[in-house]
Protein backbone atom coordinates (compact mmCIF):
# COMPACT_ATOMS: atom_id res chain seq x y z
CA UNK A 1 0.00 0.00 0.00
CA UNK A 2 1.01 3.82 -0.86
CA UNK A 3 0.28 6.78 1.16
CA UNK A 4 -1.94 7.68 -1.85
CA UNK A 5 -3.53 4.36 -2.66
CA UNK A 6 -7.65 5.11 -1.80
CA UNK A 7 -9.76 2.88 0.43
CA UNK A 8 -11.92 1.72 -2.51
CA UNK A 9 -8.89 0.65 -4.62
CA UNK A 10 -7.35 -1.43 -1.58
CA UNK A 11 -10.74 -3.18 -1.39
CA UNK A 12 -10.72 -4.02 -5.07
CA UNK A 13 -6.97 -5.31 -5.11
CA UNK A 14 -7.98 -7.57 -2.15
CA UNK A 15 -11.07 -9.20 -3.53
CA UNK A 16 -8.65 -9.49 -6.95
CA UNK A 17 -5.80 -10.94 -5.08
CA UNK A 18 -7.62 -13.04 -2.12
CA UNK A 19 -11.19 -13.72 -4.03
CA UNK A 20 -14.72 -12.62 -2.53
CA UNK A 21 -14.01 -13.15 1.02
CA UNK A 22 -11.34 -10.96 2.69
CA UNK A 23 -10.02 -10.16 6.40
CA UNK A 24 -9.52 -6.63 6.60
CA UNK A 25 -9.11 -6.44 10.48
CA UNK A 26 -8.37 -8.52 13.56
CA UNK A 27 -12.52 -9.63 13.63
CA UNK A 28 -13.24 -7.69 10.32
CA UNK A 29 -14.39 -9.93 6.95
CA UNK A 30 -15.67 -8.31 3.87
CA UNK A 31 -17.51 -9.87 1.02
CA UNK A 32 -18.13 -9.55 -3.03
CA UNK A 33 -19.97 -12.04 -3.21
CA UNK A 34 -23.47 -11.07 -4.67
CA UNK A 35 -24.93 -13.57 -2.22
CA UNK A 36 -24.02 -12.33 0.42
CA UNK A 37 -25.61 -8.68 0.11
CA UNK A 38 -29.03 -10.02 1.67
CA UNK A 39 -27.07 -11.84 4.17
CA UNK A 40 -25.10 -8.68 5.26
CA UNK A 41 -28.18 -6.32 4.75
CA UNK A 42 -30.80 -8.23 5.00
CA UNK A 43 -34.96 -7.10 4.94
CA UNK A 44 -35.72 -9.11 8.40
CA UNK A 45 -33.49 -10.45 11.32
CA UNK A 46 -31.54 -7.40 11.12
CA UNK A 47 -27.44 -7.85 11.73
CA UNK A 48 -26.92 -4.54 14.56
CA UNK A 49 -24.84 -1.93 13.05
CA UNK A 50 -21.20 -1.99 14.18
CA UNK A 51 -19.21 0.90 16.94
CA UNK A 52 -18.22 1.91 13.63
CA UNK A 53 -20.99 4.06 13.20
CA UNK A 54 -20.65 6.01 16.98
CA UNK A 55 -18.02 8.47 15.90
CA UNK A 56 -20.51 9.92 13.44
CA UNK A 57 -23.33 10.57 16.16
CA UNK A 58 -23.50 14.21 17.55
CA UNK A 59 -24.38 15.78 20.88
CA UNK A 60 -26.33 19.34 20.83
CA UNK A 61 -26.21 20.41 24.91
CA UNK A 62 -25.53 16.54 26.44
CA UNK A 63 -28.19 14.71 24.57
CA UNK A 64 -27.88 12.64 21.15
CA UNK A 65 -29.62 14.15 18.11
CA UNK A 66 -31.48 10.97 15.83
CA UNK A 67 -29.70 10.58 12.74
CA UNK A 68 -30.53 7.55 10.45
CA UNK A 69 -27.48 7.14 9.41
CA UNK A 70 -25.54 6.87 12.93
CA UNK A 71 -28.34 5.28 14.80
CA UNK A 72 -28.00 1.88 15.81
CA UNK A 73 -31.08 1.13 17.49
CA UNK A 74 -32.96 -0.66 14.75
CA UNK A 75 -35.83 -1.12 16.78
CA UNK A 76 -35.98 2.55 17.43
CA UNK A 77 -35.12 3.32 13.74
CA UNK A 78 -38.21 1.32 12.33
CA UNK A 79 -40.38 3.37 14.59
CA UNK A 80 -38.77 6.23 13.39
CA UNK A 81 -39.52 5.13 9.47
CA UNK A 82 -43.33 3.84 10.33
CA UNK A 83 -44.00 7.42 10.10
CA UNK A 84 -42.27 8.68 6.66
CA UNK A 85 -42.52 5.65 5.05
CA UNK A 86 -45.28 6.74 2.92
CA UNK A 87 -43.77 9.97 2.37
CA UNK A 88 -40.76 8.53 0.93
CA UNK A 89 -42.29 6.55 -1.44
CA UNK A 90 -41.73 6.43 -5.13
CA UNK A 91 -45.44 8.34 -5.24
CA UNK A 92 -44.71 10.41 -1.95
CA UNK A 93 -42.03 12.31 -2.88
CA UNK A 94 -44.02 13.87 -5.52
CA UNK A 95 -45.55 16.66 -3.19
CA UNK A 96 -41.76 18.02 -3.49
CA UNK A 97 -41.30 18.03 -7.11
CA UNK A 98 -42.29 21.83 -7.32
CA UNK A 99 -39.34 22.42 -5.15
CA UNK A 100 -36.84 20.31 -7.10
CA UNK A 101 -38.35 22.09 -10.96
CA UNK A 102 -37.58 25.60 -9.06
CA UNK A 103 -34.12 25.15 -8.18
CA UNK A 104 -33.42 23.01 -11.82
CA UNK A 105 -35.07 26.49 -13.08
CA UNK A 106 -33.05 28.57 -11.05
CA UNK A 107 -29.42 26.46 -12.08
CA UNK A 108 -30.11 26.80 -15.55
CA UNK A 109 -30.92 30.22 -15.34
CA UNK A 110 -27.06 31.10 -13.21
CA UNK A 111 -25.29 29.04 -16.04
CA UNK A 112 -27.06 30.92 -18.95
CA UNK A 113 -24.39 33.62 -17.70
CA UNK A 114 -21.53 31.73 -16.88
CA UNK A 115 -19.11 31.07 -19.62
CA UNK A 116 -17.27 29.85 -21.90
CA UNK A 117 -16.17 27.84 -19.26
CA UNK A 118 -17.12 26.83 -15.77
CA UNK A 119 -16.52 24.39 -13.08
CA UNK A 120 -19.55 21.98 -12.62
CA UNK A 121 -18.40 20.16 -9.85
CA UNK A 122 -19.35 22.91 -7.10
CA UNK A 123 -22.57 23.86 -9.02
CA UNK A 124 -23.94 20.70 -8.64
CA UNK A 125 -22.82 20.86 -4.95
CA UNK A 126 -24.56 24.38 -4.60
CA UNK A 127 -27.88 23.10 -6.50
CA UNK A 128 -27.70 19.61 -4.66
CA UNK A 129 -27.52 21.84 -1.08
CA UNK A 130 -30.05 24.59 -2.09
CA UNK A 131 -32.47 21.61 -3.13
CA UNK A 132 -32.71 19.59 0.05
CA UNK A 133 -33.04 22.78 2.04
CA UNK A 134 -36.04 23.36 -0.24
CA UNK A 135 -37.48 20.09 0.39
CA UNK A 136 -36.27 19.93 3.96
CA UNK A 137 -38.16 23.56 5.33
CA UNK A 138 -39.16 25.25 2.29
CA UNK A 139 -36.27 27.36 2.02
CA UNK A 140 -33.07 27.40 0.27
CA UNK A 141 -29.80 28.80 1.41
CA UNK A 142 -28.69 30.75 -1.89
CA UNK A 143 -25.29 28.87 -2.62
CA UNK A 144 -26.57 29.22 -5.96
CA UNK A 145 -26.83 32.76 -6.15
CA UNK A 146 -23.98 33.39 -3.96
CA UNK A 147 -21.67 30.70 -5.76
CA UNK A 148 -20.63 29.05 -2.12
CA UNK A 149 -21.20 27.70 0.95
CA UNK A 150 -23.43 30.15 2.76
CA UNK A 151 -22.95 29.89 6.52
CA UNK A 152 -20.63 27.21 6.53
CA UNK A 153 -23.27 24.69 6.45
CA UNK A 154 -21.81 22.88 3.89
CA UNK A 155 -18.40 22.53 5.01
CA UNK A 156 -19.25 21.13 8.55
CA UNK A 157 -21.49 18.43 6.72
CA UNK A 158 -18.19 17.61 5.26
CA UNK A 159 -16.08 17.79 8.53
CA UNK A 160 -18.40 15.56 10.67
CA UNK A 161 -17.97 13.22 7.81
CA UNK A 162 -14.14 13.56 7.79
CA UNK A 163 -14.14 12.97 11.52
CA UNK A 164 -16.17 9.78 10.84
CA UNK A 165 -13.33 7.99 8.51
CA UNK A 166 -10.79 9.69 10.89
CA UNK A 167 -12.13 7.86 13.97
CA UNK A 168 -14.40 4.61 12.52
CA UNK A 169 -12.03 2.02 13.40
CA UNK A 170 -10.66 3.61 16.52
CA UNK A 171 -14.53 4.69 17.99
CA UNK A 172 -13.27 3.91 21.64
CA UNK A 173 -10.54 6.66 20.78
CA UNK A 174 -13.49 9.49 19.70
CA UNK A 175 -15.88 8.11 22.58
CA UNK A 176 -12.86 9.16 24.83
CA UNK A 177 -11.98 12.06 23.66
CA UNK A 178 -15.62 14.01 22.23
CA UNK A 179 -18.37 11.29 23.96
CA UNK A 180 -17.33 11.40 27.48
CA UNK A 181 -19.70 11.71 30.39
CA UNK A 182 -18.15 15.94 30.59
CA UNK A 183 -18.80 16.34 26.95
CA UNK A 184 -21.69 15.40 26.49
CA UNK A 185 -23.17 17.05 29.84
CA UNK A 186 -22.15 20.25 29.25
CA UNK A 187 -23.33 23.33 26.76
CA UNK A 188 -21.94 23.01 23.44
CA UNK A 189 -19.94 26.31 23.32
CA UNK A 190 -19.63 26.95 19.67
CA UNK A 191 -21.89 24.58 17.06
CA UNK A 192 -21.52 24.09 13.84
CA UNK A 193 -22.90 25.95 10.85
CA UNK A 194 -24.83 22.87 10.15
CA UNK A 195 -26.40 22.39 13.95
CA UNK A 196 -26.89 26.25 14.20
CA UNK A 197 -28.80 26.13 10.41
CA UNK A 198 -31.19 23.15 11.38
CA UNK A 199 -31.63 24.98 15.07
CA UNK A 200 -32.84 28.04 13.56
CA UNK A 201 -35.22 26.47 11.22
CA UNK A 202 -36.81 24.07 13.81
CA UNK A 203 -37.03 27.28 16.18
CA UNK A 204 -38.44 29.45 13.36
CA UNK A 205 -41.38 26.78 12.71
CA UNK A 206 -42.17 26.47 16.21
CA UNK A 207 -42.42 30.36 16.22
CA UNK A 208 -44.69 30.73 13.33
CA UNK A 209 -46.56 27.96 13.54
CA UNK A 210 -49.03 26.68 10.95
CA UNK A 211 -48.20 23.42 10.96
CA UNK A 212 -49.29 20.65 8.50
CA UNK A 213 -48.73 24.00 6.33
CA UNK A 214 -45.62 23.58 4.64
CA UNK A 215 -45.29 20.95 1.76
CA UNK A 216 -41.48 19.72 3.32
CA UNK A 217 -39.58 17.72 5.53
CA UNK A 218 -39.63 19.92 8.74
CA UNK A 219 -43.12 19.68 8.39
CA UNK A 220 -43.56 15.97 8.58
CA UNK A 221 -40.94 15.15 11.22
CA UNK A 222 -43.19 17.75 13.56
CA UNK A 223 -46.33 15.92 12.38
CA UNK A 224 -45.14 13.15 13.76
CA UNK A 225 -43.88 14.70 16.65
CA UNK A 226 -47.95 15.21 17.58
CA UNK A 227 -48.66 11.87 16.99
CA UNK A 228 -45.48 10.11 19.37
CA UNK A 229 -44.37 12.79 21.11
CA UNK A 230 -42.09 10.44 23.14
CA UNK A 231 -40.11 9.38 19.95
CA UNK A 232 -40.14 12.22 17.96
CA UNK A 233 -38.79 14.32 21.12
CA UNK A 234 -37.46 17.97 19.99
CA UNK A 235 -33.88 16.43 19.74
CA UNK A 236 -35.18 13.84 17.62
CA UNK A 237 -36.70 16.62 15.33
CA UNK A 238 -33.42 18.31 14.74
CA UNK A 239 -31.48 15.60 14.09
CA UNK A 240 -33.64 14.32 11.29
CA UNK A 241 -33.18 17.83 10.19
CA UNK A 242 -29.43 17.73 10.28
CA UNK A 243 -29.70 14.55 8.75
CA UNK A 244 -32.14 15.84 5.69
CA UNK A 245 -29.30 18.57 5.43
CA UNK A 246 -26.17 16.22 5.37
CA UNK A 247 -26.78 13.30 3.81
CA UNK A 248 -29.45 14.19 0.90
CA UNK A 249 -26.97 17.06 -0.47
CA UNK A 250 -23.82 14.92 -0.17
CA UNK A 251 -24.51 11.59 -1.99
CA UNK A 252 -27.16 13.30 -4.63
CA UNK A 253 -24.52 16.58 -5.40
CA UNK A 254 -21.37 13.99 -6.10
CA UNK A 255 -23.19 10.65 -7.76
CA UNK A 256 -25.13 13.76 -10.22
CA UNK A 257 -21.92 15.01 -10.67
CA UNK A 258 -20.51 12.09 -11.43
CA UNK A 259 -22.93 10.87 -14.03
CA UNK A 260 -22.72 14.09 -16.19
CA UNK A 261 -18.77 13.62 -16.15
CA UNK A 262 -18.86 10.11 -17.59
CA UNK A 263 -21.83 11.16 -20.18
CA UNK A 264 -19.96 13.95 -21.20
CA UNK A 265 -16.48 11.81 -21.53
CA UNK A 266 -18.39 9.43 -24.04
CA UNK A 267 -19.86 11.52 -26.69
CA UNK A 268 -21.89 8.40 -28.04
CA UNK A 269 -23.50 7.64 -24.82
CA UNK A 270 -24.33 11.55 -24.62
CA UNK A 271 -26.19 11.82 -28.13
CA UNK A 272 -27.78 8.49 -27.07
CA UNK A 273 -29.37 10.58 -24.51
CA UNK A 274 -30.15 13.38 -25.57
CA UNK A 275 -31.94 11.34 -28.58
CA UNK A 276 -34.31 9.99 -25.70
CA UNK A 277 -34.40 13.17 -23.87
CA UNK A 278 -35.42 14.99 -27.17
CA UNK A 279 -38.82 12.97 -27.48
CA UNK A 280 -40.08 14.10 -24.03
CA UNK A 281 -38.71 17.78 -23.86
CA UNK A 282 -40.17 20.22 -26.49
CA UNK A 283 -38.24 23.82 -26.83
CA UNK A 284 -39.74 26.49 -25.57
CA UNK A 285 -38.77 30.00 -26.51
CA UNK A 286 -35.89 30.08 -23.55
CA UNK A 287 -35.50 26.86 -22.54
CA UNK A 288 -36.54 23.19 -23.05
CA UNK A 289 -39.73 22.24 -20.80
CA UNK A 290 -38.62 20.13 -17.85
CA UNK A 291 -41.13 16.99 -17.89
CA UNK A 292 -42.94 15.65 -14.83
CA UNK A 293 -41.21 12.83 -12.82
CA UNK A 294 -43.91 10.17 -14.18
CA UNK A 295 -42.61 10.71 -17.41
CA UNK A 296 -38.87 10.98 -16.49
CA UNK A 297 -39.72 7.65 -14.88
CA UNK A 298 -40.13 5.82 -18.25
CA UNK A 299 -36.40 6.94 -19.76
CA UNK A 300 -34.87 3.68 -19.55
CA UNK A 301 -31.34 4.84 -21.31
CA UNK A 302 -31.13 8.05 -18.51
CA UNK A 303 -31.62 5.72 -15.76
CA UNK A 304 -29.02 3.01 -17.44
CA UNK A 305 -26.75 6.03 -17.64
CA UNK A 306 -27.13 7.05 -13.52
CA UNK A 307 -26.79 3.50 -11.94
CA UNK A 308 -23.50 2.46 -14.75
CA UNK A 309 -21.62 5.71 -13.44
CA UNK A 310 -22.53 4.73 -10.02
CA UNK A 311 -21.27 1.26 -10.51
CA UNK A 312 -17.61 2.63 -12.36
CA UNK A 313 -17.02 5.72 -9.96
CA UNK A 314 -19.27 5.64 -6.90
CA UNK A 315 -19.34 8.55 -4.80
CA UNK A 316 -19.93 6.39 -1.34
CA UNK A 317 -17.09 5.18 0.28
CA UNK A 318 -18.88 4.23 3.34
CA UNK A 319 -17.94 0.45 5.03
CA UNK A 320 -21.56 -0.66 6.39
CA UNK A 321 -20.59 -2.48 8.85
CA UNK A 322 -22.50 -5.15 10.65
CA UNK A 323 -21.87 -7.60 13.68
CA UNK A 324 -23.04 -11.27 13.39
CA UNK A 325 -25.48 -12.08 16.01
CA UNK A 326 -25.95 -15.30 15.95
CA UNK A 327 -23.72 -19.26 16.72
CA UNK A 328 -24.58 -20.57 13.34
CA UNK A 329 -24.21 -17.56 10.83
CA UNK A 330 -23.10 -18.65 7.25
CA UNK A 331 -22.26 -15.88 4.77
CA UNK A 332 -21.58 -16.59 1.08
CA UNK A 333 -20.73 -20.24 2.11
CA UNK A 334 -18.64 -19.56 4.75
CA UNK A 335 -18.89 -20.05 8.61
CA UNK A 336 -18.33 -16.59 10.63
CA UNK A 337 -18.21 -16.51 14.38
CA UNK A 338 -20.64 -14.55 16.07
CA UNK A 339 -19.45 -10.77 17.25
CA UNK A 340 -17.40 -10.79 13.81
CA UNK A 341 -17.93 -7.22 12.15
CA UNK A 342 -18.77 -7.99 8.32
CA UNK A 343 -19.26 -5.74 5.45
CA UNK A 344 -19.61 -6.13 1.46
CA UNK A 345 -17.00 -5.00 -0.63
CA UNK A 346 -18.41 -2.63 -3.02
CA UNK A 347 -15.32 -2.11 -4.72
CA UNK A 348 -14.91 -6.17 -5.76
CA UNK A 349 -18.33 -6.27 -6.61
CA UNK A 350 -18.45 -3.04 -8.78
CA UNK A 351 -15.93 -4.68 -10.95
CA UNK A 352 -16.92 -8.35 -10.81
CA UNK A 353 -16.81 -9.87 -14.39
CA UNK A 354 -19.13 -12.41 -13.87
CA UNK A 355 -22.06 -9.81 -12.63
CA UNK A 356 -20.89 -7.14 -15.35
CA UNK A 357 -19.28 -8.48 -18.02
CA UNK A 358 -15.51 -8.50 -19.11
CA UNK A 359 -16.03 -5.00 -20.02
CA UNK A 360 -16.10 -3.72 -16.21
CA UNK A 361 -13.74 -0.84 -16.39
CA UNK A 362 -15.97 0.83 -19.52
CA UNK A 363 -19.04 3.44 -18.94
CA UNK A 364 -21.49 1.62 -20.68
CA UNK A 365 -25.14 1.91 -19.91
CA UNK A 366 -26.03 -0.27 -21.90
CA UNK A 367 -25.23 -3.18 -20.23
CA UNK A 368 -28.60 -2.54 -18.06
CA UNK A 369 -31.05 -2.72 -21.35
CA UNK A 370 -29.21 -5.41 -22.86
CA UNK A 371 -28.62 -8.10 -19.95
CA UNK A 372 -31.34 -11.06 -19.95
CA UNK A 373 -33.64 -11.08 -17.35
CA UNK A 374 -31.28 -13.42 -15.35
CA UNK A 375 -28.68 -11.19 -15.34
CA UNK A 376 -30.27 -8.24 -15.04
CA UNK A 377 -31.85 -9.24 -11.68
CA UNK A 378 -27.86 -10.34 -10.82
CA UNK A 379 -27.39 -6.56 -11.58
CA UNK A 380 -29.63 -5.16 -9.32
CA UNK A 381 -29.16 -7.46 -6.24
CA UNK A 382 -25.43 -6.32 -6.55
CA UNK A 383 -26.30 -2.53 -6.94
CA UNK A 384 -26.53 -1.09 -3.64
CA UNK A 385 -25.50 2.59 -4.40
CA UNK A 386 -28.73 3.32 -1.88
CA UNK A 387 -27.27 0.37 0.52
CA UNK A 388 -30.15 -2.75 0.83
CA UNK A 389 -32.53 -4.12 2.72
CA UNK A 390 -34.23 -2.90 5.81
CA UNK A 391 -31.99 0.18 6.06
CA UNK A 392 -32.23 1.45 2.79
CA UNK A 393 -31.67 4.81 2.03
CA UNK A 394 -35.19 6.27 3.22
CA UNK A 395 -34.42 9.38 0.56
CA UNK A 396 -33.70 7.45 -2.35
CA UNK A 397 -36.64 8.40 -4.04
CA UNK A 398 -35.78 12.04 -3.47
CA UNK A 399 -32.53 12.07 -4.80
CA UNK A 400 -33.49 10.08 -7.98
CA UNK A 401 -36.08 12.56 -8.84
CA UNK A 402 -33.64 15.37 -8.51
CA UNK A 403 -30.76 13.40 -10.46
CA UNK A 404 -33.78 12.47 -13.18
CA UNK A 405 -34.42 16.51 -13.16
CA UNK A 406 -30.98 18.31 -13.48
CA UNK A 407 -29.26 15.85 -16.11
CA UNK A 408 -31.76 15.84 -18.55
CA UNK A 409 -32.15 19.79 -17.84
CA UNK A 410 -28.40 19.95 -18.68
CA UNK A 411 -27.87 18.09 -21.12
CA UNK A 412 -30.95 19.67 -23.27
CA UNK A 413 -30.27 23.24 -22.78
CA UNK A 414 -26.26 23.27 -23.28
CA UNK A 415 -23.73 22.36 -25.40
CA UNK A 416 -21.03 21.08 -23.17
CA UNK A 417 -17.62 19.84 -23.46
CA UNK A 418 -14.75 18.68 -20.76
CA UNK A 419 -11.83 21.08 -21.24
CA UNK A 420 -9.51 17.94 -20.55
CA UNK A 421 -11.72 14.57 -22.67
CA UNK A 422 -8.68 12.94 -22.01
CA UNK A 423 -7.82 13.51 -18.20
CA UNK A 424 -9.57 10.83 -15.46
CA UNK A 425 -12.00 12.33 -13.00
CA UNK A 426 -10.17 12.92 -10.02
CA UNK A 427 -12.13 11.98 -6.50
CA UNK A 428 -11.29 12.45 -2.87
CA UNK A 429 -10.78 9.83 -0.44
CA UNK A 430 -12.89 10.11 2.04
CA UNK A 431 -16.37 9.19 3.14
CA UNK A 432 -17.26 10.35 -0.07
CA UNK A 433 -15.66 10.42 -3.48
CA UNK A 434 -15.88 13.83 -4.22
CA UNK A 435 -15.32 14.96 -7.65
CA UNK A 436 -12.35 17.71 -7.54
CA UNK A 437 -12.90 19.43 -10.83
CA UNK A 438 -15.54 18.93 -13.93
CA UNK A 439 -13.88 21.76 -15.90
CA UNK A 440 -16.25 22.30 -19.23
CA UNK A 441 -17.36 24.40 -22.45
CA UNK A 442 -20.47 25.79 -22.00
CA UNK A 443 -23.01 27.60 -24.10
CA UNK A 444 -26.67 27.69 -24.12
CA UNK A 445 -27.86 25.59 -27.06
CA UNK A 446 -29.23 27.33 -29.89
CA UNK A 447 -33.03 25.87 -31.23
CA UNK A 448 -33.52 25.03 -35.26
Amino acid sequence: MNGKEKFYDIRRRLDQKYGPVQRYGPNRVMFSDVSAVHSVLPTSNVLPKADSYDPLKVFVNGTEVASFLAITDDGKAARLKRFLHPTFSPNGVLRYESHVDHTVSELISHLRNIGPTTDLAPWFAWFAFDTITRIGFSEDQGFMREQGDIGGAGKAAQRRFAHWIFYWTVPWLDALLYKNWFVKNRKTAAQSGLVKLASRVVQDRKAKGGLGMHHDLLDLYMESGKQDPQLYTPSTILGLTMTTIHAGAETTAYTSAICMYCILRDRRVHDKLREELQSIMPATETDWELPETSVLRKLPYLEACIKESARLKPSNNIMGERVVNSDDAVIAGVPIPKGTIVAINTAGLNNNPNIWGSDVDVFRPERWLEASEEQRILMHRANITFSAGKRICLGMHIAWMEMKKVIPALIMNFDIDLVHPEEDLKQTAGVFAVPEKIKVYIRPRTKA
